[in-house]
């Protein structure tokens, strides 16, 4: 399959004919190397998001998996609120992006076709997860409570996070 057919069937897939014609304009849509592997793991990304289910994707440095996000995001016209997760984020950090990505989700226009209109999605997506380990109780409420400090996300609100596989040395 080549770039512009794959690009082609993902339109197809995830978003309405209007925002297609518009996107088709847009010369940046092949700054991506879409394999058949890439085109599915964007997909079902999209299948989740669009289900409001949390999405963590595990992958080497390097594989694309921020990449993928920020290209899903443009195509299906989500506000992506990036936090690049180390060891010296603090949940004070955390819960101010949070917050912040839930204030703006709370003030999206309605977008889509008349009879399906909905809030435009702002997706929160926590990048190199897995470098801090001291932030685990806070990540299990926001990813899996779906709330922060008690208050509960904005329907439109998604929630993405990348990590990378755990290595362990091997001991002398």
């Amino acid at each position: 399959m080549e770039q512009e057919e794959i690009i082609e069937h993902l339109l197809e897939i995830c978003v309405d004919e209007a925002r297609k014609n518009r996107l088709r304009k847009q010369a940046d849509l092949q700054n991506i190397v879409f394999t058949l592997d890439n085109f599915m793991k964007i997909v079902l990304i999209h299948l989740r998001l669009r289900a409001n289910m949390p999405v963590i994707l595990m992958g080497e440095t390097g594989v694309g998996k921020t990449s993928l996000v920020e290209y899903l995001a443009k195509i299906i016209d989500a506000e992506c609120k990036t936090l690049n997760v180390h060891a010296g984020v603090t949940e004070e950090e955390i819960v101010a992006h949070v917050k912040k990505a839930q204030d703006l989700a709370r003030n999206q226009s309605l977008i889509g076709p008349p009879d399906r209109r909905e809030k435009r999605k702002v997706i929160i997506f926590f990048d190199e997860i897995n470098t801090n380990t001291n932030i685990s109780g806070l990540l299990k409420e926001v990813f899996v409570d779906r709330h922060i400090q008690g208050e509960r996300f904005e329907a439109n609100v998604c929630l993405v996070a990348a990590c990378n596989p755990t290595k362990f040395r091997k001991s002398e």
